[in-house]
């Protein structure tokens, strides 16, 4: 769940990645401007994550512990919209054959008025041909 700050993340990473790793995954999260973080999973030496970046949206991994980051430019995206379930809310967002969900914990009204969310639909509001 999310949004997760870099902080948030590496403290939950922490307990199964070693410090050199969460270090190098704080270097990437400054190095592509990443602005949070939707853990999907979880396990030693593996995770996988959604992320936001200023630049996009994509999908952060380890894998037998080398790091993968994949960003798709908001200007890419094809379609978005919002799924509310009993415990959480998910915006999700179409990008080439890609559907990334990021799931805010609480309902929808807690989702909408979240700053994060209301900034990733900024930048989607803003992109050319958006408008």
């Amino acid at each position: 769940m999310g949004p997760l700050t870099l902080e948030q993340l590496q403290e939950r990473l922490k307990s199964q990645h070693p410090e050199q790793k969460l270090a190098a995954l704080g270097q990437l999260w400054q190095s592509f401007g990443l602005r949070c973080a939707f853990l999907e999973s979880m396990g030693a030496n593996a995770f996988s994550a959604t992320v936001v970046a200023e630049c996009g949206v994509g999908s952060l991994k380890e894998v037998a512990g080398m790091l993968s980051l994949q960003i798709t430019p908001y200007h890419a995206v094809i379609g978005t919209g919002v799924r509310e379930r009993p415990d959480n809310a998910q915006f999700f967002l179409l990008a080439g054959e890609k559907e990334l969900h990021l799931t805010w914990p609480g309902g929808l009204p807690a989702m909408l008025e979240d700053e994060r969310f209301r900034w990733v639909v900024q930048r989607l509001s803003s992109r050319p041909g958006s408008g």
